[in-house]
C-alpha cells in the first residue's frame, strides 16, 4: 500500500481497494453473504465514517472506491467492515 504525502491526510484521499478472500473461495456469490457486505458498506456510509463513491462485489472479491471520513482511516475501515462480515457469516477471518 502506498504511503500518504507529508503534505495531506488520508481523508483528503480517495482510496481504490481491492479485497479477496482468504482462501479465493465465491463467498460472495451467495446472496446473504453479498447483501451483508452491501449492508455494511451502506451502514458506514450512513454514519458517515466514509464516503462511497462506487463498489463492486464479485463472488470471491469486492473492489471498492472510498475515502475514510475522520476520524477513521483507510485500515480501521477495512478492519471493521471484514470483521463485521466474518461474524456475520460466523467465518473465520476473510
Amino acid at each position: 500500500m502506498r504511503t500518504v504525502p507529508f503534505n495531506r491526510s488520508e481523508t483528503d484521499l480517495l482510496f481504490f481497494v481491492s479485497a479477496s478472500l482468504n482462501d479465493r473461495t465465491p463467498m460472495f456469490a451467495n446472496e446473504r453473504a453479498a447483501q451483508i457486505a452491501l449492508d455494511s458498506l451502506q451502514f458506514f456510509r450512513r454514519t458517515k465514517e466514509i464516503a462511497l463513491y462506487g463498489y463492486v462485489i464479485m463472488p470471491d472479491h469486492i473492489h471498492l472506491i472510498v475515502k475514510p471520513l475522520a476520524p477513521l482511516t483507510l485500515s480501521k475501515f477495512m478492519r471493521r467492515f471484514k470483521t463485521f462480515i466474518a461474524h456475520s457469516l460466523d467465518r473465520g477471518s476473510i
